[in-house]
């Protein structure tokens, strides 16, 4: 916003300066052929009639009002100079600061002699007036630029407020769902004591636990200002937390989950590991509810070229048809009853915002395989 601010008043004042400068030599070329017109009228009986007394005389006044400067009169054949005030200086004109403009007449005399005069022509009148023109125009620009740094300044204030307000309303709604959330979780913990399947309603419980947990102690300024920040993760650190989201899935579902690791621990990788096991958890629930029971789904870790690391999700499930691929990164759509469409789109807007790719490859009836590249330090 600031740079574009820049540009902007930048354009601006070129084109005012424009504006000036066309302004300015209009109204020379206009009074220059004004005097011009007035000097010929002055001299034409002068000249008519060689009478140089009277010549140098209204030559003189003229260039004493101020309306012209540098005179020269000389006969053209033979070539003499009859008047010359150009040793006075100020005969140069400048395009830019527009002193003056040049002007050359010729005129012929009743015996057939040929006379040119030339002369720097200047309107000081109406040459002051489009300098004040000019520079009120700047001032103009001067209170412009003013007035947009202001409202810049205003809007991001705002901005801050409303993110603010946001990150308070969202830290209340967070709060309030988590102590909720507890009530329910310790009547499931007793339940799950006289359940045969008591180690899996348990994870499922730690799991629900470890969600209301971060709605109490998640950065919701960082959500809120950038939801998709990205930090460096350590490799080894990245396959645990996959190993323990593996475990996990495979506990809870009757599929045959399966996790490979083909790269070394050492490097990092840039990206927000809560956001990312967020992201993997909802593409294995997506490719669980895809498959049938006994159903396949690999998970596999491997380095993709010399500055990236690869997730590979393959399952053998359903499917995908290439329409449904397409609207598979738009939010608000789902190919599933009751889904709102924000899995995948979610997942492609933060790999996306870490700096890295995902990709789809699916065919119907035979499985489906989700890629994502994410950059190494």
């Amino acid at each position: 916003m600031k740079y574009r601010l820049v540009l902007i008043v930048t354009i601006a004042l070129l084109v005012w300066l424009g504006l000036c400068q066309v302004l300015f030599r209009l109204i020379q070329f206009n009074t220059t052929k004004e005097t011009a017109t007035s000097i010929e009228f002055q001299l034409k009986d002068a000249v008519a009639t060689s009478n140089m007394d009277r010549l140098y005389e209204n030559l003189a006044t003229i260039e004493s009002l101020g309306t012209i400067r540098c005179v020269r009169l000389r006969l053209d054949d033979p070539l003499q100079t009859v008047f010359d005030s150009t040793h006075r200086g100020e005969c140069n004109v400048s395009p830019w600061a527009l002193n003056g403009e040049s002007y050359l007449a010729h005129m012929t005399s009743l015996n057939g002699a040929a006379w040119t005069v030339s002369f720097v022509s200047v309107n000081q009148s109406l040459f002051a007036m489009a300098l004040s023109l000019a520079r009120a125009g700047g001032l103009v620009l001067v209170l412009l630029v003013v007035s947009l740094v202001g409202i810049h300044h205003r809007a991001r204030t705002r901005l801050a407020e409303v993110h603010w307000q946001a990150a308070e309303s969202i830290k209340k709604i967070g709060r309030q769902v988590a102590h909720d959330i507890r009530s329910p979780l310790s009547y499931l913990r007793q339940v799950a004591l006289q359940s045969p399947n008591s180690q899996n309603v348990n994870l499922a419980v730690d799991r629900i636990d470890k969600i209301a947990q971060d709605l109490v102690g998640v950065d919701w300024d960082r959500l809120v200002k950038a939801p998709k920040s990205s930090s460096l993760v350590e490799l080894g650190q990245l396959k645990h937390e996959v190993s323990l989201l593996i475990d996990e899935k495979k506990k809870q579902s009757n599929r045959k989950i399966s996790f490979s690791d083909q790269c070394r621990s050492g490097s990092s990788v840039n990206t927000h590991i809560t956001d990312l096991k967020r992201v993997l958890s909802n593409l294995l629930n997506n490719s669980i509810e895809a498959t049938d029971v006994g159903g396949e789904i690999h998970l596999a870790l491997s380095a993709f070229g010399a500055h990236r690391v690869r997730l590979t999700l393959l399952d053998n499930g359903c499917g995908m048809t290439e329409e449904q691929i397409r609207w598979a990164g738009k939010r608000q759509h789902s190919t599933k009853a009751g889904g709102h469409g924000l899995g995948l789109a979610g997942a492609m807007e933060f790999v996306n915002a870490w700096g890295g790719e995902l990709k789809i490859v699916s065919k119907v009836g035979v499985g489906t395989q989700i890629d994502i590249d994410l950059p190494m330090s």
